[in-house]
């Protein structure tokens, strides 16, 4: 069993591990970050944004996978219609986060 570390100091390996069962198992990985409201990200701007986006294409580009970033995406972050809360998308702003996401991987 892997130690834990604090302050999530070993996501970036789980999340290596995590890629590579998805490949062993046929399966082509994309790291995502989903829409969030202006609401939430304003908790997430600045510094903190500008370094999980950092470590996320870090991972992308070590493990060669592709990394989309929907969290500041003005199709959602104004429309407080398509979200159950400030960082959840309810069921219509689901279907319509589905088919961006399809649409920009080209299987729609």
């Amino acid at each position: 069993m892997k130690e834990r570390l604090p302050e999530g100091e070993n996501n970036s390996e789980i999340i290596g591990e995590i890629i590579t069962y998805c490949r062993d198992k046929g399966f082509k990985p994309v790291l995502i970050t989903t829409p969030f409201t202006d609401y939430y990200n304003y908790w997430f701007s600045g510094d903190i944004h500008k370094d999980f986006k950092s470590d996320m294409l870090e991972i992308s580009e070590r493990y060669d996978v592709p990394y989309l970033d929907y969290s500041r995406d003005p199709r959602f972050t104004k429309r407080l219609d398509l979200f159950a809360d400030s960082d959840h998308l309810n069921p219509v702003g689901r279907k319509m986060f589905t088919e961006i996401l399809l649409r920009d991987l080209g299987i729609i």
